[in-house]
């Protein structure tokens, strides 16, 4: 009998702040910028695209071109460098 494999969605582990920066922080250590795209999509499903636009001022459009898998590098950078708002 074959063993069965899912997918892992590590969006279902993101839930709460201190967990959500130590896995942001171990994928921008590792500086594969396609990992990171996809950790900043784990945590806009987590916490909604929505909330995510507003802390970093950015419109959604913006970001869902941004974790998708066909976006650029150059807009990953413009997004990693854009500060938080408070």
């Amino acid at each position: 009998m074959k063993p069965i494999v899912t997918d892992f969605d590590p969006s279902a582990y993101l839930d709460n702040e201190e967990v959500i920066v130590e896995y942001l922080s171990q994928v921008m250590e590792d500086g594969n910028t396609d990992e990171l795209l996809a950790a900043l999509g784990h945590v806009a499903k987590t916490r909604g695209m929505n909330r995510l636009a507003e802390n970093t001022g950015l419109g959604r459009e913006s970001l869902y071109k941004v974790v998708s898998t066909k976006t650029s590098h150059a807009a990953a950078k413009l997004v990693i460098k854009t500060p938080a708002r408070p």
